[in-house]
């Protein structure tokens, strides 16, 4: 099955960010959300690049991960 089961709250979801509905759905770890965070710190000042984009960069998260939990968010606009 290419999406798994969320385990969310959808009424909790707008508070949560990427990063935490991620681990909660153990699709990551906290020291791979550390490091992208860190990554995304080293280079704000050249460009803003969000969270999810920096996982799928690293090969930590796939591209239809990111789009299915930016969906759950209600963040998706047609591009990644």
């Amino acid at each position: 099955m290419i999406f798994e089961q969320c385990t969310m709250d959808e009424n909790n979801l707008p508070e949560l960010r990427l990063g935490e509905l991620l681990l909660q759905d153990n699709l990551i770890t906290k020291e791979q959300l550390e490091q992208a965070l860190a990554l995304q710190s080293a280079i704000s000042s050249e460009r803003h690049e969000k969270i999810g984009q920096i996982l799928v960069s690293l090969g930590v998260l796939e591209k239809y991960q990111l789009i299915k939990y930016l969906v759950i968010q209600g963040k998706y606009n047609g591009e990644v």
